[in-house]
């Protein structure tokens, strides 16, 4: 189990947590579940960090080039999000979101 406290921490800071976390899962994976990934025909490997950082405004802008119209303060959907991911394979983070769209839970 792990216990973070981290007082003075901005979110580039949690990024890197997070990404050091998932990071981790993916080569314990890789190297202590071999049988299963046999099982189920599958090949995982530990995803190259750092992850890519993608700002909300280069989000809007790169879907605005594959037709979807958004202008800055959109919310981005569900699909707007499956679209970044065919745009952007494997693990990236979205930051700088405007505070009226994210409020709480993204500072």
């Amino acid at each position: 189990m792990w216990i973070v406290e981290a007082d003075f921490m901005d979110y580039l800071d949690v990024i890197e947590v997070l990404e050091t976390v998932v990071a981790n899962v993916f080569e314990h994976v890789e190297k202590n579940c071999i049988e299963e990934q046999k099982t189920l025909g599958i090949d995982v490997k530990r995803p190259a960090t750092p992850f890519e950082r993608i700002t909300y405004k280069q989000a809007v802008e790169e879907l605005g080039r594959e037709g979807i119209p958004l202008k800055l303060g959109d919310d981005l959907l569900d699909s707007h999000l499956r679209k970044l991911g065919e745009l952007h394979p494997g693990f990236y983070f979205l930051i700088d979101w405007p505070m009226k769209l994210k409020p709480f839970y993204i500072p």
